[in-house]
């Protein structure tokens, strides 16, 4: 059985390498956006047909390199194939992330540092390397060759996927797990995983909101609104963390290896 992880390394970034990394990040958005308003306008989902229809204009519009505009492209054919009948265009705000390749990023985890390209010259960083992240540095692991960047609160990282052949439970039980909304999750074995409080905290978002984004926005306004998102998101991921820990608990106490 193969156990994977994602490591979140903040990079250590000059001005100008920080100035080449938001304009790529803006050139990339609106390579997502313009792809996606063209798959939406021909019903075209397949990702090499969407390539022929897409490639020349997003590049010259964005400036992109060919591996960026292609895995702009990319992004966007997953999220049409994922929901093929979308009522408008799937669409991309200004903090998406940036996926890169093989042949956009190289990265060096034990030393340190990594090459990204931008729209210019290639920049390279240094990487913050912390205690957590080198316990994936003993060898077992294997990264992909593959990066996602991302930026909060004007500071930037790599997300990085490493993954290990473990070896399979010899416990012979099973336990299913069904996903839902207001239940997240509901073992064969009984326990239930409820998401009142998720539901409750989008709702008082929504009305808050609501109510700041009606007519001009103050600078105070817009930082209450990303304040808002960040604090939405945090929650929500440390509640998916207690149930998908919670899940594993209940497999430990049934003694179910699958």
């Amino acid at each position: 059985m193969k156990s994977t992880a994602t490591l979140k390394v903040k990079l250590q970034v000059t001005e100008e390498e920080a100035a080449a990394l938001a304009a790529v990040r803006v050139a990339y958005v609106k390579a997502l956006n313009q792809t996606s308003g063209v798959a939406f306008a021909t019903g075209v989902k397949n990702p090499v047909a969407l390539h022929h229809l897409t490639y020349r204009d997003v590049r010259a519009a964005t400036g992109l390199l060919a591996n960026l505009t292609c895995s702009a492209r990319a992004v966007v054919a997953e999220a049409y194939q994922r929901d093929p009948k979308p009522k408008k265009p799937h669409r991309w705000k200004e903090g998406a992330g940036v996926r890169y390749d093989a042949r956009t990023v190289t990265f060096d985890l034990e030393a340190g540092t990594a090459t990204l390209s931008t729209l210019g010259k290639r920049a390279k960083v240094g990487l913050t390397i912390s205690d957590f992240h080198r316990q994936y540095l003993d060898g077992s692991w294997t990264f992909a060759k593959t990066a996602t960047l991302t930026c909060r609160k004007n500071s930037y990282y790599l997300h990085f996927v490493a993954g290990k052949e473990v070896p399979n439970s010899t416990a012979p039980g099973v336990l299913g797990v069904d996903a839902g909304i207001n239940r997240i999750a509901t073992t064969s074995t009984g326990k239930v995983f409820k998401g009142g409080s998720i539901k409750q905290l989008r709702r008082k978002n929504f009305r808050q909101r609501r109510s700041l984004q009606a007519g001009h926005r103050s600078r105070g306004q817009r930082r209450l609104l990303q304040r808002l998102a960040g604090r939405e998101h945090r929650a929500v991921e440390w509640k998916l963390w207690n149930v998908a820990n919670g899940i594993v608990r209940e497999a430990q106490r049934t003694s179910c290896g699958m």
